[in-house]
């Protein structure tokens, strides 16, 4: 009898690379691997084992009480610690690792006083779970903090605690990376309230994103006359790093009230200040400015339009020219594109590269907080500051090819918003496992990277599974019905009813399913249900990325769309009939399984194909067994008829009505004859085909009969036709049209 043997390993210290094997605790183990649903799309797979904590023999310690300083794993029985279970059989010769995750818990049971029944339950999770941890920012702050080491370290400060109910915070949360999953600290930004003995201030609120361009927190900055300043906010860079580029979204809600208002300025590490971005009203048109601590005008740019409450885009660039400072502005409003539209004049008397603090709003020498000048009247977003090392002449900055997003990249940040997996959170397993596979954010800040997922796959209809060995697997649309039969089992000699056996479940379907998303919702109607029962049954509303209503519409209706009959099995690898171990630990997530001899009583069909879309593992040490439960869906899952469609309007034989009696194509996947033997003759007229036919589960394709009454013999054309695939059929086997329409039962 073949035997499976478990070993399950933890790596206690994180990042050691060493695995500790306690598998000689472990007295049950049980893997879950969940079936995504439309509600449900993407869910985490979760081990749980039962660990034996009696009171070791020789020492009296229980070896896995959490909080116990005696325990020889103390303290790292703590969640977030590696945890990796392996299948092992034929001797040891072969293995599969079939779980590689995080702990989640550690659960001791100390059976209510009796030491030697003590048991502690490690639960743990896969990479998934974490992604339900990786809490979003706006699509605008991922794409910035998903910038390559080449274009330097990234900070950036959303100003979103408005969203989150704290209008008048005191400090702003920042967010900062070293390239792509490398994330570091960065120090909030301070609020700092003008000093005015007379009290005449003016106010600084803090809102939400606008529902247009800003998908980020927004700073409201007013003044209460044109010498009440009012609030500024004040930022702390990056010690060692020189400042390649300071940007932000600009909106003015009045006029400057004197010559210009400070936009942002920038001090050395002593307080000096360094340069200031400026915004004036020129001819009554707006015109950005950088100057230097002197107010000489060093880039220029007019936008060519006059005073609005739109949204502008202003970077300003840093960089080194011939051994010199230069400086350069790039913009994006209503009229201008990306790119740098200013290059640099004049020398600058200090390098403003060397910027250690950041105001916004204002002009304010840190050491002396509160004594701000010269505030904006408007709303900034979405501070972002770039230590990059930019090299360039003024040719160069004055180019507009210069790329938006610094050297190392020529895509359109603002524009594209599909992000890469692999550039918010890293690789699936280890951050080994590349994977560009795109994720439509659309401005849910606060949402987790599972929410990403699972939106995504509603839009789109692919899968996201983990692999038994750990890492993140994308089934796009195209690939989530494969023909290729992976995993076949026999329900008669595979599948024990101890171990689950099989049946068949066809749940209620509602009539009304809707779907929503960034361009609107769309609810699809089955009227002709409706109809028929008198009742209207409210399905889920499904949260989707479509960027058309059509999209929308196509999500729901494939959670309208009928299904077959939904199959679940079970089978013990100890009791099959032949040794089918290494078949069933090769079998991944969503691929196909065939079960033959099924009683074509029940069913109707003697073979039937689903897809492993989840599944429970059950490992016994005290028996060596493990056994496996499959929850499917059917490979091949016929729609509703509709009328006038030359597919789905044709009517059936009748259940039972018709079987393949002969031809050259029984016993065979060739094409050839088939002879149908039934008690409704199919059709002679030349106009109904060519015609499919459900040979078994088998669709294939014929291009006529002859002779108006039973038996008659078909030429096939075609065998397997997608989604079904080719099989060998023995004479008796049930045949009917593909797809048929039926009257309502």
């Amino acid at each position: 009898m073949p035997t499976v043997d478990g070993r399950l390993e933890v790596e206690f210290t994180p990042g050691s690379g060493t695995w500790v094997d306690i598998s000689a605790f472990v007295d049950s183990a049980e893997i879950t691997r969940p079936r995504p649903t439309s509600t449900d799309p993407v869910s985490a797979t979760t081990l749980t084992v039962v660990l034996r904590n009696a009171p070791d023999a020789t020492t009296t310690i229980a070896p896995f009480s959490p909080d116990s300083a005696l325990s020889p794993y103390y303290p790292h029985l703590e969640r977030d610690r590696r945890v990796r279970f392996t299948a092992t059989w034929a001797g040891g010769a072969s293995t599969s690792v079939r779980f590689n995750g995080w702990a989640d818990s550690w659960d001791p049971d100390y059976a209510d006083g009796s030491p030697g029944m003590a048991t502690t339950t490690l639960t743990a999770s896969c990479i998934l779970s974490r992604y339900a941890r990786r809490r979003l920012l706006s699509d605008y702050a991922e794409k910035v903090l998903e910038l390559g080491v080449a274009s330097g370290p990234n900070d950036y400060w959303p100003y979103d605690e408005g969203t989150r109910g704290y209008a008048d915070a005191a400090t702003l949360r920042g967010y900062g990376s070293d390239g792509p999953g490398v994330e570091v600290d960065v120090p909030a930004a301070q609020v700092i309230q003008p000093f005015k003995p007379d009290g005449l201030t003016g106010s600084l609120e803090l809102g939400s994103a606008d529902g247009g361009i800003i998908v980020d927190g927004i700073a409201t900055f007013s003044r209460g006359d044109a010498s009440a300043p009012s609030p500024v906010i004040l930022h702390r860079l990056r010690d060692g790093e020189q400042v390649g580029r300071v940007s932000a979204w600009f909106r003015l809600d009045q006029d400057p009230a004197l010559a210009n208002d400070d936009a942002m300025a920038g001090y050395n590490i002593d307080g000096d200040l360094l340069w200031r971005l400026i915004v004036v009203l020129s001819g009554g048109l707006v015109v950005w400015r950088v100057v230097d601590a002197a107010g000489t005008m060093h880039s220029e740019w007019s936008t060519g339009h006059a005073r609005d409450e739109s949204w502008t885009w202003v970077s300003v660039l840093f960089a080194e020219s011939g051994g010199l400072p230069t400086s350069a502005i790039a913009v994006r409003d209503r009229v201008i594109p990306d790119r740098v539209v200013a290059g640099n004049s004049g020398t600058w008397p200090a390098d403003p590269r060397t910027t250690r603090w950041l105001v916004v709003g204002g002009r304010m020498p840190p050491k002396t907080k509160g004594k701000q000048v010269n505030t904006l009247m408007g709303s900034v977003s979405s501070v972002w500051v770039q230590y990059a090392q930019l090299a360039g002449s003024v040719s160069e900055f004055s180019a507009a090819a210069w790329p938006f997003t610094g050297n190392d990249r020529t895509s359109d940040m603002l524009e594209d918003y599909s992000t890469p997996v692999d550039a918010i959170v890293g690789g699936g397993l280890g951050h080994g496992d590349a994977d560009d596979t795109p994720v439509m954010l659309t401005g849910q800040a606060g949402s987790t990277l599972l929410d990403a997922w699972a939106e995504h796959a509603v839009t789109v209809g692919g899968h996201v599974y983990t692999t038994p060995g750990g890492q993140r697997q994308w089934w796009t649309p195209a690939n989530t019905r494969p023909t290729t039969v992976t995993l076949s089992l026999d329900a008669n000699a595979d599948l024990h009813m101890d171990a689950g056996g099989w049946q068949v479940r066809k749940d209620e379907r509602p009539t009304r399913v809707t779907a929503s998303g960034p361009a609107g919702s769309v609810t699809f109607v089955d009227t002709a249900t409706e109809a028929a029962t008198g009742l209207r049954l409210e399905g889920p509303t499904l949260d989707t990325a479509a960027g058309t209503v059509d999209v929308a519409q196509q999500a729901a209706a494939w959670e309208m769309a009928p299904r077959a009959g939904r199959m679940t099995f079970g089978l013990d690898l100890a009791v099959t009939a032949t040794d089918r171990i290494s078949d069933v630990m090769a079998l991944l997530p969503g691929q196909r399984i065939r079960i033959t001899n099924l009683p074509s009583g029940l069913f109707g069909v003697t073979q039937a194909d689903v897809y492993a879309s989840g599944w429970v593992e059950k490992y016994d040490p005290q028996t060596r067994g493990a056994a496996f439960e499959w929850d499917t869906d059917p490979a091949d899952d016929p729609p509703e008829a509709r009328w006038d469609s030359a597919e789905f309007g044709r009517w059936a034989m009748g259940d039972g009505a018709a079987t393949v009696t002969g031809g050259t194509c029984v016993g065979t996947t060739s094409t050839g004859t088939v002879i149908v033997t039934s008690s409704s003759p199919l059709t002679t007229s030349g106009a109904q085909y060519p015609m499919d036919l459900d040979w078994n589960g088998e669709r294939i394709t014929i291009s006529g009969v002859g002779g108006a009454s039973s038996p008659q013999t078909a030429t096939v054309t075609a065998r397997g036709v997608a989604p079904a695939v080719a099989r060998s059929h023995a004479t008796g086997e049930a045949v009917d049209v593909w797809h048929a329409a039926r009257w309502a039962r």
